[in-house]
C-alpha cells in the first residue's frame, strides 16, 4: 500500500512546518461496547451501509495547537487524516475547505483566493491517495467508493460571502468541485445574515439572486452557519431541498446555531435535512459531553421530522478540537471564556464513525431506519440537489 502521510508525493518531510496530531489513537478515542449480539449487528451494519457524514473536517490538526497554530493554517498545506478515514467506514464525507485552518495569504479566514488554494492543493494530495479517497461530485462516486472501499470527499465551502457580490464566483467554485455551500458563516455578508447577529434580517436581495444561481447550478444549500430568517426566505424561493449540516436542535440545547422544534418541521416539509453534530461546548454544555447527547438530539429530530430527514454532520477534526475553539477566539480577539467540557466522548473525530451505527443500534431503531440516518438520506438530498 502506498504512504498514507499527507503529501508524500513530494517527498518531502519538511513540506508540513509543524507536527500533527494523530488520525489513528489519542487520548479522546474510545469504542462504544456493546453486548456482542449488538456489537455483531451494529458493525455488519456499519460495513455493509453507505456511511456518509454531511459536514467534517478529516484532516490532522497541530499536536500543539495553542503553539503551531497560526503557523499551521497559514502555511498552505492542510494535511488529510487518510488512516482516520480509512478507519471511519465513511463510504463519502462533505468537507469544509478554508476558513479559519487555511489562511495562507491573510490573518483573517474567508478570503476567495485562500479557498481557490486550500481546493487546489488539498484535492491534489487526495488525489494522490487512490487507494482511500476520491474526489466526489455526484451520486455516482458515492456509490463508486462503496464498491471499491474508498471514501468519496465532497467539496464544501461553508461561507458563500467569499464571493463577495461577483454571482459568477459561484460558477468558479463549481467547477472547482465545490457542490456543497453555506449561505452565511455566524456574521452577516453580502448574501445572507449569521446565526450570530444581533438582527436577522434574513436573505439579501443579492441572496435571492445567489439561491436561484445554486439551484441553477446544483449546488447544495447548507444553513448550518445562517439565521433564522435566510432559511425561512429560502423555503419560500429554492426550486431544490436544502440543509442544515451540522447543528442541534434548541428544544434540548439553546445555542445560537440550535433551530426550533417549528423551524425543523417546516425544513422537513419542503425535503430538507438536519443533520447533528459533534463538538465539544456546542453539543453540549454539560462538564461530560458524549454520543449519548447526540443519540438524545437525533431521537428528538426523529420525533419531530420524520426518520426521511435526519442525518448526522459531525463537524469532526483528528485533534484537539476544543484548542482549535480556542485559538479561533484568540485570533477573533474575543475574551477567554470557560469551557465545560474537554470534548464529546465517543465522537471526537471522524474516526469514531462506527460509533454512531453503535449507538442507534443500541437505542432501538430498525436496521432500514439505521441506514437513513448514517447515509441514505443524504443520498436521496444529494439526487435532488447535486445529482
Amino acid at each position: 500500500m502506498a504512504s498514507m502521510e499527507p503529501y508524500a508525493y513530494l517527498q518531502d518531510p519538511q513540506v508540513i512546518p509543524v507536527e500533527l496530531a494523530s488520525d489513528v489513537k489519542n487520548q479522546w478515542s474510545h469504542t462504544f461496547e456493546l453486548p456482542c449480539d449488538l456489537e455483531n449487528r451494529a458493525m455488519k451494519l456499519h460495513k455493509e451501509s453507505i456511511v456518509i457524514d454531511l459536514h467534517n473536517h478529516p484532516h490532522r490538526l497541530a499536536a500543539n495547537m495553542l503553539r503551531d497554530f497560526e503557523t499551521y493554517a497559514r502555511s498552505g498545506r492542510i494535511a488529510w487524516g487518510f488512516e482516520g478515514i480509512k478507519k471511519s467506514g465513511m463510504t463519502a464525507c462533505v468537507n469544509g475547505y478554508g476558513g479559519s485552518a487555511g489562511r495562507r495569504s491573510s490573518p483573517n479566514s474567508w478570503q476567495f483566493e485562500d479557498i481557490i488554494w486550500d481546493l487546489g492543493i488539498r484535492q491534489a494530495d487526495l488525489m494522490k491517495h487512490p487507494e482511500v479517497t476520491i474526489p466526489g461530485t455526484c451520486v455516482a462516486d458515492i456509490y463508486r467508493a462503496k464498491e471499491t472501499g474508498r471514501c468519496a470527499i465532497f467539496a464544501d465551502v461553508e461561507n458563500a460571502g467569499v464571493i463577495g457580490n461577483e454571482i459568477d464566483r459561484l460558477d468558479v467554485l463549481y467547477g472547482l468541485g465545490v457542490r456543497v455551500l453555506g449561505l452565511s458563516y455566524n456574521q452577516r455578508n453580502t448574501i445572507a445574515d449569521g446565526s450570530s447577529e444581533d438582527y436577522d434580517a434574513g436573505l439579501s436581495k443579492f441572496g435571492r439572486k445567489v439561491v436561484k444561481r445554486m439551484n441553477q447550478l446544483g449546488i447544495l444549500m447548507d444553513f448550518a452557519h445562517s439565521g433564522d430568517q435566510a432559511i425561512l426566505d429560502t423555503l419560500e424561493i429554492s426550486d431544490a431541498p436544502c440543509c442544515v449540516s451540522h447543528s442541534i436542535p434548541k428544544a434540548l440545547r439553546n445555542h445560537p446555531k440550535a433551530k426550533s422544534d417549528d423551524l425543523l418541521k417546516k425544513m422537513a416539509e419542503a425535503d430538507w435535512v438536519f443533520a447533528i453534530q459533534s463538538v465539544p461546548n456546542v453539543t453540549s454544555d454539560k462538564p461530560y459531553q458524549s454520543i449519548f447527547d447526540i443519540a438524545d438530539q437525533i431521537d428528538h429530530c426523529v420525533e419531530v421530522m420524520g426518520i426521511d430527514h435526519v442525518a448526522v454532520g459531525t463537524d469532526a477534526f483528528f485533534g484537539n478540537h476544543l484548542d482549535l475553539h480556542r485559538c479561533i477566539s484568540r485570533m477573533m480577539g474575543h475574551p477567554d471564556i470557560p469551557w465545560n467540557g474537554e470534548y464529546v466522548d465517543y465522537l471526537e473525530n471522524p474516526a469514531e464513525m462506527p460509533n454512531v451505527t453503535r449507538i442507534l443500534v443500541k437505542r432501538g431503531y430498525s436496521d432500514e431506519d439505521i441506514k437513513k440516518i448514517i447515509g441514505m438520506n443524504v443520498v436521496r438530498l444529494f439526487e435532488k440537489t447535486i445529482g
